[in-house]
């Protein structure tokens, strides 16, 4: 019995490695895509890029993580109510405007305010 829950453990272990590195990875893609963008649109500097990049690959990998469990809902037929919706959003809007805030504290005003404007503009190309 102690060795199949040892398995068991070890199995759940590796599977939430694979998932948590493959989410890094692909939060990672996106953040040096940003970073790249920021670097020639608004000259930030080496140290302002690597204390980016971190913010950027964990709101990446959170945003997907929520995606996915959207996805899984639907696969299973699932609704939230209405309380877990709005908790959902209000989560969702906390986790953006703590990012904005630590961006901000980064960037200069002229930096943050052209950041801002390339946030929005890449938003709306993704809707496009």
């Amino acid at each position: 019995m102690f060795k199949l829950n040892t398995f068991t453990s070890l199995l759940f272990i590796l599977f939430f490695s694979f998932v948590g590195m493959s989410q890094k990875i692909s939060g990672e893609k996106k953040a040096n895509e940003l970073l790249q963008k920021l670097t020639t649109e608004i000259q930030i500097t080496t140290a302002q890029k690597e204390t980016l990049k971190p913010l950027f690959v964990s709101y990446n990998a959170y945003k997907k993580l929520k995606k996915k469990e959207k996805t899984q809902r639907k696969e299973l037929g699932r609704t939230l109510s209405e309380d877990q919706k709005k908790a959902l959003k209000k989560e969702e809007k906390d986790k953006k405007k703590a990012l904005k805030k630590k961006v901000s504290e980064i960037l200069n005003k002229e930096q943050y305010t052209r950041y801002l404007e390339i946030i929005e503009e890449m938003k709306d190309k993704k809707t496009d």
